[in-house]
């Protein structure tokens, strides 16, 4: 360094090479940090999506009811759809309450064969075929014939012993969309 000279190149590349670290250091924590918020949002909506899809099968204002003889109900049958209970639900605007699916968040029910959506709101994206920011799982589910009418544990009985005389239909597959709005 020359008298009277303030700056050298060693230490303009110096002040370049640290510059330049700082630099990389704090795109990567912004990086990482977009990262750690997007995985958060997607198990979230795991988990929203999860317990939907578990409701649909499980929740009593949705499942079969079995009665005894004079109208008690005896048992609820998991992954037996009564598809006036959840008709009557999506016509007061409760489903998406008894899915567990809170505000913000919107779901579909579709049947998996030919995606025709069946209960819920129809989505800006497909969100069969769109899987960031959608949580989408298959239930195998059975429905209730005449529904109206009550399910009787003689009629259950009758099921097992006789599958041509069950009014349970046969297992399908319906899968339970939910997304962000």
């Amino acid at each position: 360094m020359r008298k009277g000279q303030l700056f050298s190149l060693d230490l303009l590349f110096s002040l370049g090479i640290i510059i330049l670290g700082l630099g990389m250091v704090i795109q990567f924590s912004e990086t990482r940090a977009y990262s750690q918020k997007e995985e958060m949002l997607q198990n979230e909506l795991n988990v929203i999506g999860d317990t939907a899809a578990s409701l649909l099968i499980s929740n009593p204002d949705i499942i079969c009811e079995l009665e005894d003889g004079s109208g008690n109900i005896i048992a609820y049958l998991d992954n037996c759809i009564n598809e006036d209970k959840i008709d009557d639900l999506e016509g007061t605007g409760v489903l998406g309450e008894a899915l567990g699916i809170p505000l913000g968040y919107d779901f579909g029910i579709y049947r998996t064969n030919g995606n025709q959506l069946i209960y819920g709101n129809p989505p800006d994206i497909d969100p069969m075929h769109t899987p960031k920011n959608v949580f989408a799982e298959i239930r195998t589910i059975a429905t209730l014939k005449n529904p109206q009418l009550t399910f009787e544990k003689s009629d259950f009985e009758d099921c097992l012993r006789n599958a041509a005389n069950c009014r349970i239909e046969q297992e399908r597959e319906w899968t339970v969309a939910v997304w962000r709005t």
